[in-house]
């Protein structure tokens, strides 16, 4: 052969395979000790899944006698030195991107879109293996060992930190036996400190803009290796300043090209607006895009010694897409005013203000009155020329009253039905009419934003309060149910959601355990003891629970919330609701559930279930504390109906004939001013020969306040 073609080929061989090295981060001397820490993302999820961002500063790699830009090829980690002997399997679905991070490493956001540059790469996308092995008290083998599909280039001498996206979906399969443990990282007070942060969801990964279940994390770093070479051929690269905004937009485009000829770059093709058109032969050009829209940019680049590169970035540029936002201030009388804060600013508005699909306002900034106390779903789509529409969903509480325990936290519960409990007492003589409740939903990642979320209201007259009574479902009563929008956030940073009620809930003066659930997801809380109170309301300690009535409850624990609430003299809704527990006979205690409200001029409608015979006498009357019999409850064990009270005056009685074991009562109301806030109380004498010697049983006692 050829000697000169000989030495020519070899010399090809060397630029087409350079040497491989490796470098551990967070400095390299943790690639022979042990970190301070440990961290089950991303490969000790075996359930659920999970998704972690890390992003590493660039002095990590520079550091490392790294001198230019650096062509990463895989990812290896190593299990936490303390791990028992694990076996190890394989995750089905992962997907990781890297990028050149958008802030400093002690700047990430939360959202994981807020943090990607726009050179992000998808680098690998497939199952990994979790090799077994055992842990010790020194570091262990490589147990995760990733080679790239898509090598990702990246320049540290550029000085933008580097970010490591990784996904890992569900389906997690073991080898049995112990499956993994927590991966080696290095937290805050290491030595030498980890010049790092993370970001995560544990859980189902959720969409790409979602939120991580905690606050950004410093100092923080797992400990691992980057496999790369030397940048070695030609790579299109480019940045754009700004890559959105309204029309006409002026873009200034910025090439950051790689290459190993000495020459450098020779030519640069810019199509700037996806027609396959070139529009500009410059380095950094500049580009104005007069209409609105979203456009592919391409660069292809040209050196001697490579030839031609191209890269395209699809959706780079986009043009008046606008970011629904507004705000609101509520005003006396029910009346909101909404306040547009979108940006950039809309041209076109629809309003929904009460959550009917009906648009109620095409206004940039309108002023709505509500009828009646509660929290409504309010939505804005906005849009910008012809930009695609942007929608923003929020619950609006209208009340003219409230009591707030306190909307931070430090901690939070996970997964459904969750909630806290606590006493209530209401100090108002006349009571007060609970319209709706503002919470803190909590999740790990399993809702997208906008998600509704369900809420359950419960309330118990038993004696002891919740504390004594959090495990027994019997003297529970569900008073309303309600929904919300997810608005994202986490434990360290959360995002209170008011709860639209499915009716408004009245509480006569006295004292009340109350359980607010959310059932679709978790809850927040926060730690200590607090009373709340102001001079309707007052609410007392609180403790967190696991699922609904379970057997055990977490002291110390108190709720996260408001409470929305008018009275007869401020604002006069009209409202239904338990204050008392009946007694079960041969079917459990009867209850009564209305369909709709005692609103002046309107049709009081309630029904009553679980009476044996469908026969039962309704007592409605003024007083819930003394009656002809003398003072209330009545105790009825000396009549044959042992553990039955009587709660109400029996002012009035009416008889129920109804079929199925229910009956149904409806009530005329004149719309008549005067009955404006007036109480009544009602309980039912079921009529059950087989529960007892008196053949009868009471049911829950109710109360009415006539409203609005």
């Amino acid at each position: 052969m050829n000697r000169k073609l000989l030495a020519a080929s070899a010399l090809l061989l060397a630029i087409a395979s350079p040497a491989q090295f490796t470098l551990t981060v967070p400095d390299n001397s943790y690639a022979t000790s042990e970190g301070n820490s440990n961290f089950v993302l991303p490969w000790n999820v075996t359930t659920g899944g999970g998704r972690v961002q890390f992003c590493h500063d660039s002095s990590v790699f520079a550091g490392q006698s790294v001198t230019g830009p650096m062509r990463i090829q895989g990812l290896r980690y190593r299990i936490d030195a303390i791990a028992n002997t694990w076996s190890g399997g394989i995750y089905p679905n992962v997907q990781i991107s890297l990028s050149t991070c958008v802030t400093d490493y002690l700047a990430v956001s939360n959202t994981f879109a807020n943090n990607p540059g726009p050179d992000q790469t998808a680098v690998y996308s497939g199952a990994v293996t979790v090799l077994p092995g055992t842990g010790g008290s020194a570091p262990s083998g490589k147990y995760v060992d990733i080679l790239f599909t898509t090598p990702f280039v990246y320049d540290p001498l550029l000085g933008g930190d580097l970010l490591v996206d990784i996904t890992v979906g569900t389906g997690w399969v073991g080898n049995g036996g112990t499956t993994t443990g927590p991966v080696d990282h290095v937290g805050p007070g290491g030595s030498p400190a980890a010049l790092g942060s993370r970001v995560w969801i544990s859980g189902n990964p959720g969409s790409a803009t979602g939120n991580a279940s905690f606050s950004p994390t410093f100092g923080y770093s797992p400990v691992c290796e980057f496999v790369y070479e030397p940048a070695v051929g030609l790579w299109p690269n480019f940045t754009a300043t700004p890559s959105g905004g309204t029309s006409p937009l002026l873009v200034q485009f910025t090439d950051q090209s790689v290459t190993d000829d000495p020459n450098g770059i020779a030519a640069w093709q810019w199509d700037l607006d996806g027609d396959l058109v070139v529009d500009s032969n410059v380095a950094s050009p500049s580009f104005q895009y007069n209409t609105c829209g979203s456009y592919n940019v391409t660069l292809t680049v040209i050196d001697a010694l490579n030839g031609l590169r191209t890269i395209t970035r699809n959706n780079f540029v986009v043009t008046d897409a606008v970011n629904a936002q507004f705000t609101y201030t509520a005003m006396p009388g029910n009346q909101v005013v909404f306040t547009d804060t979108s940006t950039p600013t809309p041209t076109s508005w629809a309003w929904d203000f009460d959550g009917d699909s009906v648009v109620d306002s095409t206004q940039q900034n309108p002023t709505w009155t509500y009828a009646a106390c509660g929290v409504y779903q309010v939505s804005l789509a906005a849009s910008r020329a012809c930009g695609p529409v942007s929608t923003r969903a929020i619950g609006v509480p209208v009340a003219p009253n409230s009591l707030t325990t306190q909307l931070n936290t430090t901690l939070g519960t996970f997964g459904g039905p969750t909630g806290n409990l606590f006493d209530l007492t209401v100090l108002n003589p006349s009571g007060v009419n609970v319209c709706g409740v503002t919470t803190i939903p909590y999740t790990d990642g399993t809702l997208p934003l906008g998600s509704a979320v369900a809420c359950s209201l419960y309330v118990t007259d038993a004696p002891g309060g919740y504390s004594a009574n959090h495990a027994n479902a019997a003297v529970w009563r569900l008073v309303a149910t309600g929904t919300g929008l997810y608005q994202g956030g986490n434990s360290g940073s959360p995002v209170p959601v008011a709860i639209s009620l499915d009716r408004s809930v009245y509480l006569p003066a006295g004292t009340y355990g109350v359980a607010v659930y959310m059932t679709n997801c978790g809850m927040s809380y926060r730690t200590g003891t607090v009373t709340s109170a102001n001079a309707d309301l007052s609410i007392t300690a609180g403790s967190s629970k696991f699922g609904l009535f379970g057997a055990t409850q977490t002291l110390s624990r108190p709720w996260c919330g408001i409470l929305h609430y008018d009275t007869i003299g401020t604002g006069g809704s009209a409202g239904f609701g338990f204050f008392a527990s009946g007694c079960a006979g041969t079917l459990p205690v009867s209850r009564m559930t209305p369909s709709s409200l005692p609103q002046l001029g309107g049709v009081l409608s309630m029904t009553q279930d679980n009476l044996p015979l469908s026969v039962a006498i309704l007592m409605t009357g003024f007083s819930r504390t003394t009656s002809s019999f003398g003072p209330l409850p009545f105790d009825v064990t000396s009549y044959g109906a042992p553990g039955c009270f009587g709660r109400v005056s029996p002012d009035v009685s009416l008889l129920l004939l109804g079929s199925g074991n229910t009956a149904v009562w409806n009530f005329s109301i004149p719309n008549v001013p005067a009955y404006l806030g007036i109480a009544m109380f009602h309980q039912s004498l079921v009529l059950d020969p087989a529960a007892n010697t008196l053949g009868a049983v009471f049911s829950d006692a109710s109360a009415t306040l006539i409203g609005n």
